[in-house]
């Protein structure tokens, strides 16, 4: 995490802005990169599910290094692969009930 990033589109997802990131270099994909924070906030989840998910994405073996730190001018920020924030929609409709 040493190169500064800034989103390259932000949308409004609900009522919150949800920012989008191109891949982190390294990494391939054309698919954007989606804020972790900013997909919780969009989505109304508890704190406690979003600390236990961001949880998960850093030490399960099955998902560790799926999720990433860059730094952009307001700070760091966690994002994660565009099929990875569809996965965590799809678990949260399922668990959720949306």
């Amino acid at each position: 995490m040493t190169d500064r990033v800034n989103p390259v589109h932000i949308s409004a997802v609900g009522v919150k802005n949800v920012r989008y990131f191109a891949a982190p270099k390294g990494r391939e994909g054309g698919l954007p990169w989606v804020s972790v924070d900013d997909l919780f906030s969009a989505l109304s989840m508890p704190r406690k599910v979003k600390l236990g998910f961001k949880s998960d994405l850093r030490n399960s073996a099955d998902w560790k290094g799926v999720m990433v730190s860059v730094l952009t001018d307001e700070g760091r920020v966690d994002i994660f692969p565009n099929w990875a924030a569809g996965a965590f929609i799809g678990a949260a409709r399922e668990h959720y009930h949306a």
